[in-house]
């Protein structure tokens, strides 16, 4: 993961900028690497890894992803599953203790910094998107990059042991309808640079 795709003998330096921490002896499964490659020399411009991290363990922990989108502006926004819990902005939607399972994330166009990353419980129940449970759209408005992200929604949902409904903020609808077809649709608005 830490060597360019047309050569394997040259490191590219990418993780150095992005969240660098070392995952020898960490004893994780799933570690997401995210790279941002030039389409015409291949070369790994930009890159990550992506994990989550339990505050009460002090350790990381397993970590996947779903659905990926690129942003007019170079922003990378995801969706995925946490094994226990997840790194979290300040910003993020879920109040309290992080009990990891469903998460959205955005990174800057660098993979330098974590724009936006919250645990979300009670989604992505149903298939919202091409057989996926979770589908990312971004468009761009003026200076705004707005990142949307739909799933399916349910009354509540449970991770490690934490239960409660899909956070919401602003939202058109505060609670779960009940029906068969209730969804979440978050939208992010990220300066356009």
């Amino acid at each position: 993961m830490t060597r360019q795709p047309y050569d394997i003998d040259e490191n590219h330096g990418a993780f150095s900028d992005g969240m660098e921490f070392s995952i020898w002896g960490a004893n994780v499964l799933s570690v997401a690497y995210i790279k941002r490659l030039n389409p015409e020399t291949y070369k790994v411009e930009a890159g990550t890894r992506f994990v989550g991290y339990s505050p009460s363990d002090g350790r990381p922990n397993g970590l996947n992803i779903h659905t990926m989108d690129i942003a007019k502006n170079g922003a990378v926004a995801v969706t995925g599953t946490t094994a226990a819990a997840l790194i979290q902005t300040g910003n993020n939607l879920f109040p309290g203790d992080v009990p990891g399972g469903h998460y959205i994330a955005i990174w800057d166009r660098d993979l330098t910094t974590l724009m936006f990353s919250s645990s979300m419980l009670a989604i992505g129940k149903s298939h919202v998107a091409t057989g996926r449970r979770h589908h990312v759209v971004s468009r761009t408005f003026g200076d705004q990059t707005r990142i949307m992200f739909l799933s399916g929604a349910e009354e509540s949902g449970s991770a490690y042991g934490t239960t409660g409904p899909a956070p919401t903020k602003n939202a058109i609808q505060e609670n779960y309808g009940g029906g068969e077809l209730d969804g979440y649709f978050i939208i992010i608005d990220i300066p356009t640079r």
